[in-house]
Formats: structure tokens, C-alpha cells, sequence
């Protein structure tokens, strides 16, 4: 948290940017970016917590589903 500890939790989360289940995976990853976060809240028309989606997540949905068994470039080790 960026809040000074005396904050209230409503005023430490009341302008944390959100998603809804509908949100397109380039938007997703566009907001991720823009204000350089981990993850992102998932919220219905409520407003109410449904989940999160995560950078991973993103890139797990970027990347080609055989990413990880792809040869590795020659003198990398990790």
C-alpha cells in the first residue's frame, strides 16, 4: 500500500482502478501497464469483489500455450 498508515481503508482503495467480467484482455493488460500494477480487482456492476486478474495471468494468455517446452536460446541457463 502506498497509503499513510493513519488512512482509512476506503479512502486506500476508493480510486484503485477495476475490471468487470466483461473487460477485454487488451484493456486488461493496457491498465496493468498504465498504472504499472501486479493485478487488477475483478468487480461486478455492484461493485462487489468477484476476483482478481494478475500480470501472469495476462501473459499467460499472451504467450503460446507450448512457451514453456520451447528450447532455450544456447548459453542460458534459466
Amino acid at each position: 500500500m502506498r497509503e499513510p498508515p493513519s488512512s482509512s481503508l476506503i479512502q486506500a482503495v476508493e480510486d484503485i482502478p477495476f475490471v468487470t467480467p466483461d473487460t477485454t484482455e487488451r484493456d486488461v493488460a493496457e491498465r496493468l501497464a498504465a498504472y504499472n500494477l501486479l493485478a487488477l480487482p475483478v468487480c461486478d456492476e455492484r461493485n462487489r469483489l468477484l476476483g482478481a486478474v494478475t500480470v501472469d495471468d495476462v501473459l499467460d494468455r499472451a504467450l503460446p500455450p507450448d512457451w514453456r517446452q520451447r528450447q532455450r536460446p544456447a548459453g542460458r541457463t534459466a
